[in-house]
């Protein structure tokens, strides 16, 4: 599907240092309360930065204005920023700077092309439409337009993520007739590399339609088939026959305070002795993580980093 048009919700901030601080730090933990889990922070996507952007020696932040970065919002739906525009203006009661920018869908594009290079995975070579297949590596090509932001490999956690799929994939067993579900697909690349892995039943949701499109998009590009839905965790009793029943394999790479609100969700679509794949998590937030995971019946089966970034493997026992 073509946009046309992207529109961009941006948010300033205004008063010292330590004011703005507060008031970064409370919006950022209302974005994703709020259904806003894509954003941008100054020029740097929040969720596809370099790992030394969290490298307490790098300068990066400060370079690009550190707390004084505004954070922007970007969709294809004009009227779906301002329904988020009218909630910020009442739970902010005016202490943000809130303004409305439109501008042609190719040329916001063009933006990706310096910072999305293509990546290899132990199974996967990674490209963007601009580039052309390495098919020198003998690994699985796949195509991924970023889109609105939705994720491109180029973040550890993606990558913890693949790597964690593949790794389940070479464990053997008959992986076609499990059922695969990706919560907050994005781009998709992880449900399209789970069905080039050969999961035959692969379904993916996110509750931003533009990741919808994207992921659509992608799994197009890829030959893929995967049964993707606009929504959060489908719930066993929802009445979509293709989402409602039990996951053998659950993939979620969200923040942590979205995770904290569906975990026993999570629990409730994988199947006793399933596996549920979590990322979007840094090395402070793993603990609590894991004994939240515990309290709704899954036991840690193995973790792993990349820089301050975890990614957790844990199985259904009950």
């Amino acid at each position: 599907m073509v946009f046309q048009k992207t529109y961009e919700l941006q948010i300033s901030f205004s008063g010292d240092a330590k004011e703005v601080n507060e008031q970064k730090q409370l919006l950022l933990a209302w974005l994703p309360a709020n259904g806003v889990e894509s954003f941008v922070e100054g020029t740097l996507d929040s969720l596809d930065l370099d790992p030394d952007y969290y490298n307490e020696h790098g300068d990066y932040y400060d370079q690009f204005g550190g707390s004084h970065c505004p954070v922007s919002i970007f969709d294809y739906d004009l009227s779906s920023l301002k329904e988020i525009q009218v909630k910020l203006e009442r739970d902010f009661k005016g202490k943000l700077k809130i303004e409305n920018f439109s501008q042609e869908t190719s040329t916001w594009k063009e933006g990706w092309k310096e910072s999305f290079t293509p990546l290899e995975t132990n199974r996967f070579y990674i490209y963007p439409p601009w580039e052309k297949p390495d098919s020198t590596t003998g690994k699985i090509p796949m195509e991924i337009e970023p889109g609105m932001a939705f994720g491109t490999g180029q973040h550890a956690t993606t990558q913890l993520c693949l790597q964690q799929i593949e790794s389940i994939a070479s464990r053997g067993g008959d992986i076609a007739n499990l059922r695969f579900m990706d919560i907050g697909t994005g781009s998709g690349i992880l449900a399209i590399a789970a069905k080039k892995l050969g999961f035959n039943h692969v379904n993916a949701t996110d509750i931003e339609a533009a990741a919808v499109h994207a992921a659509q998009d992608n799994a197009q590009v890829n030959n893929v088939e995967v049964n993707l839905w606009k929504g959060s965790v489908p719930v066993p009793a929802d009445e979509r026959d293709d989402f409602h029943t039990p996951y053998d394999i659950v993939v979620a790479n969200i923040l942590i305070v979205v995770l904290e609100r569906i975990i026993f969700d999570l629990s409730e679509i994988t199947v006793s002795g399933g596996l549920l794949v979590l990322s979007g998590l840094i090395r402070e937030q793993e603990s609590s993580m894991i004994e939240m995971a515990e309290e709704v019946g899954f036991g840690l089966v193995e973790k792993h980093y990349d820089g301050d970034w975890v990614c957790l493997e844990l199985e259904k026992l009950q």
